[in-house]
């Protein structure tokens, strides 16, 4: 090779960063600083040239191919984010509470009444009095409403709470019975699989006896909680429910910035998403929907069972992707189908 055929090769490179640099000194607004637009050119043609930002031989593009890495970078991070059990809890419990108020015909006859207290601090109150209608929640529920001339008595109260086998939740679950009672308003709450052996709900397809499960010596207690005349005002519901779609361009989209919650196949398609990185709510606000309903259309909160009856559920998000086999599948709105047999 020749030294002109050299220092030519050589100063190719050099030519396309100058050209690139003109390209971005013209586009740059005359607003940006002296320093900084120095700082954003010289950023540019650094990730340029080492691959991170696709290069393309007009400015615009390679501008919008770093704001796409950029994207994906902090779709990445930020999926990681929400995808935290601990904040996934939180969101499923704010997006249960609109999906409640957003479906309910709120007015004069019906009002909705948000008391934030968490379940271990419920179960302290309800713990430390030495009877049921000593506790601080029986006040507000029974004394401040319904035993009060002029109060507004509850029709309902809902907990997004999930209850297990441990003594604990069932003394709690039998307090809450009574104060329920008292008000005459049923206390509505949720399963938590382990109630019925499993670690998770996607478990109930699998052929499995539930009634041996309650005949166990470690459900003693939970027997006689269930023989107990107040139980009947106490509601666990299950299976949770989806509360909103994966973020992204086809399904839910956000305005910042092209964020893509879930990975996309070479058309741009959701594969399948695990079954804990989507974003549930407890079912509780989902049958207390169902009663607002009833109340707003008969005056009664009767009409909430069979799906002819007012117990269908509508209008639940549904996930539709690609599944491994390429063909489109979507996800139950409800974690798992429940069939007529196992209901």
């Amino acid at each position: 090779m020749s030294t002109g055929e050299s220092q030519q090769q050589d100063s190719a490179p050099a030519e396309g960063t100058a050209g690139l640099l003109d390209q971005i000194t013209t586009m740059m607004p005359r607003a940006v600083e002296k320093p900084r637009r120095d700082e954003l050119i010289r950023s540019l043609v650094e990730q340029s040239l080492q691959g991170t930002v696709k290069f393309d031989k007009n400015i615009s593009k390679t501008i919008s191919n770093a704001i796409a890495a950029i994207d994906a970078a902090m779709s990445t991070q930020l999926a990681a984010v929400l995808h935290n059990a601990d904040l996934q809890k939180l969101e499923g419990s704010w997006r249960g509470l609109h999906h409640l108020i957003m479906n309910s015909e709120t007015g004069s006859q019906l009002k909705i009444r948000v008391m934030n207290i968490g379940k271990r601090e419920l179960f302290k109150d309800l713990d430390k009095a030495v009877e049921f209608d000593q506790s601080q929640i029986f006040k507000k529920i029974y004394e401040a409403e319904f035993g009060s001339p002029g109060g507004e008595p509850y029709g309902a109260l809902i907990g997004d709470y999930e209850f297990t086998n441990h003594p604990e939740d069932i003394d709690m679950l039998s307090k809450m019975s009574q104060v329920s009672a008292a008000g005459f308003a049923p206390f509505l709450s949720a399963a938590d699989p382990q109630l019925l052996g499993m670690d998770s709900y996607t478990e109930l397809s699998k052929p499995r006896d539930l009634e041996k499960i309650f005949l166990d010596e470690s459900y003693a207690k939970w027997r006689s909680f269930r023989d107990s005349d107040d139980s009947r005002f106490a509601v666990l519901t299950m299976p949770r429910a989806l509360s909103r779609l994966p973020y992204g361009k086809n399904t839910k989209v956000v305005e910042e910035f092209d964020f893509e919650e879930v990975e996309l196949d070479e058309k741009g398609n959701s594969k399948p998403v695990p079954h804990e990185n989507y974003t549930w709510m407890n079912s509780s606000y989902v049958l207390g929907t169902q009663m607002t309903a009833a109340y707003a259309k008969f005056g009664w909160c009767t009409a909430i069972r069979g799906a002819e009856n007012g117990g269908k559920v509508e209008g639940l998000p549904a996930h539709i992707f690609t599944a491994d086999d390429g063909d489109q599948a979507m996800k139950c709105p409800t974690e798992i189908a429940i069939t007529d047999r196992r209901e």
